[in-house]
């Protein structure tokens, strides 16, 4: 039956093509099918992520608020508490001096702690076996403190007598319970030392008040939370709830109450909230919230802080239905085009059935042959059918094979060469880029212990040799995003932010920070700032900071003496857009202009001797220049030697608004 050589070829189309198309098909089903479960499931986390954000910002102003009112508490207790201690003092004094008897004093004293009002707590004051002498709460008087622990384990009987404070005293939070108070209320306690007398004065305040209205704060953050799930839709009928650890519906499911959790639903909580504490990316199950039984893809997430668990929960069905639609349309057409395919196929083998055995074999060997090599027997086959059936379709169909291969040839060898190139660049850029956060992260560390240490007591030959470490550091990690910008700069990944700023009090804050250095080199430092610049500019502040920076911080550098001067001025206004230009210039040392001509290459200085002398890595001016370049500026340079120098540069900043209340400064 597929004797000839046109049926053999037409069976070998037509099995390619069918194993191309169930291909297609497979693949495609597969794939698409993963792609929209990767779409929902990056929906879902950014759904999670949203929600996650509304409860920590929430969580955050919490706690901001109960360490503001504790913060006070504990300012309001230290104060009254020391107020007493002065009083005591007093009465202790007047023993002494005899104006009082020592009995009499001690009673006087002690008396005046009982009528003491204290609005927010109370006063008492303990001997030295721990047992209260007098209290503000009479009933506490004649109590032993001999076995109450604060919450770090300390005998307050023990470390906070007497003796063992200091002068300044001490403070505790600990559970007292007393008749009259609750057992398990905390409360917070100052001590003071009444040496004299051998007695320790405590105040107290209870702030179990800010734990209830810290769950009031809470019951408002969840009302906010309800606001914010209710404008979200996932799909057709997902949805967003949210509940506690011990399975309480804080935001339930559309139509359900806390109250209606059936034993199913107690368990698929259970088994949510076990795969947020897993980390696992999702699960499936019958919804057990719907009115029938749904299969849903639910994605958790736990806030440990509030012992929630947030889920965020889309029907299967609605996240398939899409990729199902896109297969049946797919399959179609591709159905068309492998009917069209054979029957185009059948025409051509017709017409060109006898050469095509040669170019069967050739194109069949295209595959697996070297293209880096010369030509073979195969390639001069193929140039003998062209010259043979010059003139119709076989021989240029052979001319097209032979050129094709020509071509092959040519950039299959290109494409290894560029592959090359670009993958030691690839490699490059990456190290340059993991190495600068690789080093960073020591180097913060050594810098945060620096500060650490400077705050202690240190001598002054330790405290000049930690200052050296913390200067070393900083020029060190200087350095590091230097080389890490410049990476990113050479990768084309560094992009500029558009923020609101005001143009004139950045270029001033600039020119306080080399104040003090060029001062200390005797340098006068003039910063000229038009008054149109003081409006509110949009664009990148900290990266015209850092350009700002590098050219001042080189002209102090390089200049012993006479003056730097900055000048800022609005050029041309284009509608909404300004045209700022940026001048810094010197009196130091200046450039010869071969010096200048290289003076913008990375990792570049004027010379050696400018290197061993003054320091640098040579990329501040490189990296510079890109910058500007980003922000449609031009960064150039006028020097002479033993003359000083000039750096201008432009930048094209969108004004928002003109306060036109600066000035011209001069520092």
């Amino acid at each position: 039956m597929f004797t000839t050589l046109r049926s053999k070829m037409i069976l070998l189309i037509t099995v390619v093509m069918g194993i191309t198309a169930i291909t297609v098909m497979y693949f495609t089903h597969r794939d698409v099918r993963q792609v929209m479960l990767n779409a929902e499931e990056h929906s879902a986390r950014n759904v999670l992520e949203l929600a996650e954000l509304n409860i920590r910002g929430g969580y955050n102003r919490l706690i901001s608020d109960k360490i503001e009112i504790l913060s006070g508490l504990k300012d309001e207790l230290r104060h009254i508490t020391t107020l007493a201690a002065s009083v005591l003092r007093e009465y202790r004094a007047l023993g002494e001096r005899g104006a009082l008897s020592e009995e009499e004093a001690r009673s006087l004293a002690l008396d005046w702690i009982r009528t003491f009002n204290f609005a927010k707590g109370e006063l008492f004051v303990f001997g030295p076996d721990g047992i209260i002498l007098a209290d503000s709460d009479r009933s506490v008087e004649g109590a032993s403190l001999a076995s109450l622990r604060d919450l770090k384990g300390r005998l307050l009987a023990e470390d906070m007598r007497y003796d063992e404070l200091g002068p300044t005293g001490d403070s505790a939070v600990f559970v007292w319970a007393h008749e009259g108070r609750d057992p398990r209320g905390k409360n917070m306690g100052y001590f003071l030392p009444i040496a004299g007398w051998n007695w320790t004065l405590g105040g107290l305040i209870d702030f179990e008040n800010i734990e209830a209205e810290s769950q009031r704060k809470l019951a408002a953050i969840v009302e906010v939370l309800k606001k914010t799930f209710q404008k979200i839709r996932i799909g057709e009928t997902g949805y967003v709830f949210l509940f506690s650890g011990n399975h309480e519906l804080l935001i339930p499911p559309p139509g359900v109450r806390s109250e209606m959790l059936s034993n199913v639903m107690e368990r698929q909580l259970e088994e949510l909230a076990s795969a947020a504490k897993q980390g696992e990316t999702s699960v499936r199950y019958l919804d057990p919230f719907a009115d029938n039984s749904v299969l849903v893809e639910a994605f958790s997430t736990y806030f440990k802080a509030f012992d929630w668990y947030l889920a965020v929960v889309a029907p299967v069905h609605e996240i398939q239905k899409p990729a199902e639609d896109l297969l049946a349309s797919q399959s179609l057409i591709i159905g068309f085009v492998f009917l069209g395919a054979l029957l185009a196929a059948f025409l051509m083998v017709t017409k060109i059935s006898r050469p095509l055995k040669i170019l069967t074999s050739y194109a069949k060997t295209l595959s697996s042959q070297d293209f880096t090599k010369e030509w073979g027997d195969e390639d001069r086959s193929i140039r003998e059918l062209a010259a043979k059936y010059n003139e119709d379709e076989v021989g240029r169909l052979a001319k097209a094979f032979s050129f094709m291969e020509t071509e092959l040839k040519k950039n299959v060898r290109h494409a290894i060469a560029s592959t090359a190139a670009r993958e030691r660049l690839r490699a490059k850029d990456e190290f340059l880029a993991n190495m600068s956060h690789e080093m960073r992260t020591p180097i913060h560390g050594i810098l945060g212990m620096t500060e650490l240490l400077l705050e202690g007591k240190l001598s002054t030959k330790q405290q000049r040799f930690a200052e050296i470490i913390r200067g070393s550091g900083k020029s060190l990690l200087s350095l590091i995003d230097d080389i890490l910008d410049f990476s990113k700069i050479e990768a084309s990944k560094l992009e500029l932010e558009a923020t609101s700023f005001n143009l004139g009090d950045l270029v001033e804050d600039v020119a306080e920070h080399f104040a003090e250095t060029a001062q200390s080199k005797g340098l006068e430092l003039i910063c000229s700032v038009a008054p149109v610049c003081y409006g509110s500019f949009q664009g990148d502040p900290a990266r015209l900071r850092q350009i700002l920076v590098n050219l001042c911080g080189n002209a102090v550098k390089f200049t012993d003496a006479g003056q730097i001067v900055i000048r800022v001025f609005a050029d041309l206004r284009l509608g909404r857009d300004w045209q700022v230009q940026f001048v810094v210039s010197d009196t130091g040392i200046g450039m010869s202009p071969e010096q200048q001509a290289r003076i913008f290459e990375p990792f570049v200085q004027a010379d050696n001797t400018t290197t061993r002398r003054y320091g640098g890595s040579g990329l501040g001016l490189a990296i510079s220049k890109r910058l500007v370049e980003l922000m449609h500026g031009q960064l150039d340079v006028e020097s002479a030697l033993n003359r000083g120098t000039t750096f201008r540069f432009s930048a094209t900043f969108p004004q928002i608004t003109n306060e036109g209340s600066g000035a011209p400064a001069t520092t």
